[in-house]
């Protein structure tokens, strides 16, 4: 039985792996006997098996004839599976070997066994999922493509794009800033100021609520509307006012469901004590979260004691600070 070697190792690594359009590994050799001669015109069966640590997950076999010279060319990819095919292998994984061997009728010989070099590896852009340095890169999964610097960023996937520096508890605005960069929306702090002129005396007036008109004393209340931005965060009040009413003043901030099912909520209330001079008084909310879909609001405000000049009680301004 005649030994079947390389005759030009050069020739039978000439790997060039170029990419077809069926994306398959071109292959070409002259194959000889141990005395160099050529298998002109042979029936020859070879096999190639792509291992990592001995262990072959690609194996795929051709059945070839060598030309006059020996030669014999296969595209990797296009032969029979035996084990696998070549879609499963990621060029990028280091230690890849590929064994190559052939059978001229008396049973498989080896002919190469050694580890893909820098060439090969141009397949290994095919199949990248790694794209980067160091702590920095992409990588790219099957649903998705993430994002690493110094840890995990964030990623893009079937429902758009993910960024973990925006997540959190319920939802956010989200700007881009003078560069372009995605951010947060910066929580701005911003005033609703009400003028005490708006107020004056509401004669019989009346609002609506399940049991039916209500009406608000006639002569001792003066209304207006605050008229907050949806969804606000509302989280203090001021009021200026001056009280030299011997009744004093009462201060009231409403909330009125739009589903007309439950009575008028008070928000806020403050009595003031008599003072001829004006007064600052500043309170906090907690957790007022303005809901303009069920929720009307009004500020009101009460004395027994008003009078046509103003000596003994008045509002100059009401001012609500929020964060939107």
């Amino acid at each position: 039985m005649k030994k079947i070697i390389l005759l030009f190792t050069l020739l039978i690594t000439t790997f060039g792996f170029a990419q077809t359009a069926n994306k398959t590994i071109a292959w070409s050799g002259i194959i000889a006997d141990n005395s160099g001669n050529a298998l002109a015109n042979t029936n020859v069966t070879l096999k190639f098996s792509i291992t990592q640590n001995g262990t072959p997950f690609f194996s795929e076999q051709h059945i070839k004839t060598t030309d006059a010279n020996g030669f014999v060319n296969a595209n990797i990819g296009e032969g029979t599976p035996l084990i696998n095919n070549l879609s499963i292998v990621y060029f990028d994984t280091v230690d890849l070997k590929l064994k190559i061997e052939v059978d001229s009728g008396s049973g498989f010989v080896t002919l190469s066994d050694e580890f893909f070099k820098a060439v090969p590896y141009a397949k290994g852009a095919e199949t990248a999922r790694e794209l980067g340095k160091n702590d920095e890169f992409i990588l790219l999964n099957s649903n998705n493509v993430s994002f690493y610097t110094n840890g995990y960023q964030g990623e893009i996937n079937e429902n758009g794009l993910l960024l973990d520096d925006l997540a959190g508890t319920g939802t956010r605005e989200v700007v881009a800033d003078a560069n372009g960069q995605l951010q947060r929306k910066p929580v701005q702090v911003k005033y609703l100021s009400i003028s005490g002129a708006e107020f004056s005396q509401k004669e019989n007036f009346r609002y609506y609520h399940n049991t039916g008109l209500y009406s608000i004393v006639a002569d001792n209340y003066s209304t207006v509307n605050v008229n907050f931005p949806d969804k606000v965060k509302v989280t203090e009040i001021k009021v200026i006012f001056k009280d030299n009413s011997t009744a004093n003043i009462g201060l009231d901030l409403v909330r009125i469901d739009n589903s007309v099912t439950n009575n008028p909520a008070a928000m806020w209330y403050y009595d003031t004590t008599n003072s001829p001079s004006f007064q600052i008084i500043t309170d906090t909310f907690s957790n007022f979260i303005v809901n303009n879909e069920l929720y009307s609001y009004y500020f009101r405000i009460l004395s027994n004691n008003w009078d046509g000049n103003g000596n003994n009680a008045g509002i100059r301004a009401i001012i609500f600070k929020y964060e939107e």
